[in-house]
């Protein structure tokens, strides 16, 4: 598992966590300048590299190690709360959703939690997916089949979370997240792909759970932590405080640690 900052301009404004892969192999690769507004926390044995004028909270980085205890916290978490999401009952199945026209496409709440089922979601040429709803209510959206489960967007498009705030939606993944531009809320996790965000506003959090795969923040992405804070009987163990997490083989988490109050895992 890679976790690659690679542009002048990138802004995160949250922690990182760095897994290591068991190899010698660099697991973060830090480069071109940008800025890590936040503490980048790693596994013992993981291999990080920051090069080209890359800082963190504008001076140099100083990793912090995690304990094998509370990395193994981690792992656990992750897997009891996705465990808890596979079970939840829909509210709405949409298949495929696709759009490209550039106009505003409204999914509405039905009050409470509400767990939407899709097969793939691509969002291109401006279009806006809004996740309408109230500060109380809660999206809890599974993109995944046997041949699908990637999310797309590009061309300036936006993932909303309207009136029911960023730190209330949650996409689980099958397989890759891909963000070109434009502004997405929400905490995303990737089950079995990589996840790559190029440039835009990212309001909420990143992880990344199985091994072999990327976490890629490329041509000048901001990043700020939003903490998903789950309805108390609903996927409970979603409350860590790290923005982006990609993880080696254990299962990848946003555990119920808090690191200063900010998070990206990876």
């Amino acid at each position: 598992m890679l976790f690659t900052i690679s542009s002048g301009g990138t802004v995160v404004n949250g922690n990182i966590f760095v897994g290591d892969q068991g190899d010698t192999s660099t697991d973060l690769a830090f480069s071109g300048g940008g800025n890590i507004n936040g503490t980048i926390y790693q596994q013992a044995g993981a291999g990080i590299s920051i090069s080209g004028g890359s800082t963190c909270n504008s001076t140099t980085c100083v990793p912090i190690t995690l304990s094998s205890g509370l990395v193994s916290q981690i792992s656990s978490d992750l897997a009891a709360a996705l465990a808890q999401v596979s079970v939840l009952s829909a509210t709405q199945s949409l298949g495929a959703v696709n759009f490209s026209d550039g106009n505003v496409h409204n999914i509405f709440s039905s009050g409470g939690t509400n767990v939407i089922d899709m097969t793939s979601l691509t969002l291109q040429g401006g279009s806006t997916l809004k996740l309408n709803g109230a500060a109380s209510d809660f999206y809890i959206v599974r993109v995944g089949s046997m041949v699908l489960g990637d999310v797309t967007t590009g061309g300036n498009s936006i993932i909303d979370s309207d009136g029911v705030g960023a730190g209330h939606v949650l996409f689980v993944v099958d397989d890759n997240i891909t963000m070109s531009g434009g502004r997405i809320d929400g905490t995303y996790v990737s089950v079995n792909g990589d996840i790559t965000l190029s440039g835009g506003v990212h309001n909420g959090a990143y992880i990344l759970k199985a091994a072999g795969h990327q976490l890629k923040f490329q041509s000048a992405p901001t990043v700020n932590f939003v903490q998903f804070v789950p309805e108390p009987s609903t996927a409970s163990l979603f409350g860590i405080g790290l923005l982006g997490l990609a993880y080696r083989r254990r299962h990848s988490k946003v555990s119920s640690r808090r690191e200063e109050g900010k998070g990206v895992w990876t």
